[in-house]
């Protein structure tokens, strides 16, 4: 019996070292050392038609206005 339990701690003590492991990769971006800028996400920029936030990079400029599509866009701003 002894035995039995001696083995189900050292399983028990690889997993729970294993999951910190994962879980620690997963919060350092899978790399050692500091956060890069990519890990910071991208800005946001809000469709003048709308209001839904978009990153930057989906966005449909037009002028210095920013919509989340083209219709949007076509539409014009939503005057508030």
């Amino acid at each position: 019996m002894g035995k039995l339990l001696f083995w189900i701690a050292v399983i028990a003590a690889v997993w729970i070292a294993i999951k910190f492991a994962q879980s620690s990769a997963r919060r350092a971006g899978g790399r050692a050392g500091d956060a890069s800028k990519d890990d910071r996400g991208e800005p946001m920029v809000k469709c003048a038609h709308c209001g839904v936030h978009v990153p930057r990079s989906e966005s449909v400029p037009a002028g210095h206005l920013h919509y989340c599509s083209g219709a949007h866009r076509d539409a014009g701003p939503q005057g508030r």
